[in-house]
């Protein structure tokens, strides 16, 4: 029997593609790219959930007014919004997600390179301003005015029995190894992570976890690490997770998967999202909403959107310079377990630790607010 080599070969290339294209929209329904396109070929950045370019662009000094995130962490760093030219990958770039295995590089050797503060605030009214990644026409105004879908605690409490343990919020961190910045400038061997639970953006969730419990919003903080041993397989573990525990607790109504973002210009220097709050220094916060563009069963993302909406509202009743724009998503970012599900990105890696817990209590009184009804 006579064997045609170039068939053979013909059909091993078109099923290498079709397997590249699957892999790709398994990806973006987990967050983990923002563009299927961008998986046309298994690039470096690609297996790792990364654009193809992730090196963020900041012009005026990081003064931005176009500013945009593929955040949802991932990259960059929800992931991954307003002002003049910032490029975010809404969750992580390439400088800090690179290295798959996280760890705590600190190392002072290399070159060394500056940490600039910037307001990427979005001056606009209300805090209403996105960053629209869909093909959706979306009008903010719209969902704010809308009815809340979003159920109150007493609403929840009087479905479950008030004699059983009933948590309301889990907060998880798809990439919990993300850390901050601890001065002025940072080397060529920083990763902006580490294992440190009491370092890293797990503390940042404590705050939020700790002040909702004081209130009576029983919160669960899932603290595991899910990037911890691959940043690749991070949102299929958090998946994972957010569905064990919604299934132990149906009462769970709201899912917070808390991030920082990480952004750094053309002159490798490292944005700080920072401004002042009533005196103190105060991380700025993104929030980043995914829809069913490319994650079919995600029905009630316009839910989740309105829920930001009214956070965004909040939060800029307390200062117009806390918010940046909302970034808009075409994954899912595992949101489609419960009506309050929410990416957060608190401050950037350029933030100081105690610059983002200040901006997660600030994001925890709002929310606390609008769960309690008020």
């Amino acid at each position: 029997m006579k064997v045609n080599f170039k068939i053979i070969v013909c059909a091993s290339l078109s099923a290498l593609f079709l397997a590249s294209l699957a892999l790709a929209a398994s990806y973006e329904a987990y967050g983990l790219v923002t563009d299927a396109d961008k998986f046309t070929s298994l690039s470096f950045s690609a297996l790792y959930g990364m654009p193809s370019s992730n090196v963020i662009y900041a012009e005026d000094g990081g003064n931005s007014s176009d500013e945009t995130s593929d955040e949802a962490d991932t990259p960059s760093d929800e992931n991954d919004l307003s002002d003049s030219d910032v490029t975010s990958d809404g969750d992580d770039n390439a400088k800090c997600d690179a290295d798959d295995n996280a760890n705590d590089s600190t190392a002072d050797g290399g070159e060394q390179y500056a940490i600039i503060s910037s307001d990427l605030s979005t001056g606009a009214e209300y805090g209403l301003e996105a960053s629209n990644q869909t093909s959706y026409e979306i009008n903010l105004l719209d969902y704010l005015k809308s009815e809340p879908t979003t159920p109150t605690l007493d609403e929840i409490k009087s479905e479950f029995s008030l004699d059983e343990y009933v948590p309301v919020v889990l907060i998880i961190h798809t990439h919990g190894t993300e850390a901050y910045s601890d001065g002025n400038t940072y080397s060529e061997s920083e990763d902006f992570r580490s294992t440190n639970i009491d370092e890293n953006v797990v503390a940042v969730g404590s705050v939020m976890s700790d002040y909702f419990n004081s209130v009576g919003i029983t919160t669960i903080h899932c603290t595991e690490m899910f990037d911890l041993e691959s940043y690749v397989d991070a949102y299929a573990k958090s998946t994972a997770a957010v569905s064990e525990y919604t299934a132990i607790y149906p009462s769970i109504s709201y899912v917070f998967d808390v991030h920082r973002d990480c952004i750094i210009n053309d002159e490798l220097e490292c944005v700080s999202a920072v401004t002042t709050v009533n005196g103190e220094s105060v991380a700025q916060f993104m929030c980043v909403v995914g829809t069913d563009e490319y994650a079919g069963l995600h029905t009630g993302w316009q839910d989740n959107l309105a829920f930001a909406c009214r956070l965004q509202y909040t939060l800029w009743s307390i200062s117009p310079s806390l918010t940046r724009r909302l970034s808009i998503r075409s994954a899912s970012y595992n949101q489609l377990y419960a009506s309050g599900s929410l990416l957060f990105e608190i401050g950037t890696c350029g933030n100081m630790l105690d610059e983002a817990k200040a901006c997660a209590l600030y994001v925890a009184e709002a929310v606390a607010g609008i769960i309690l009804g008020g």
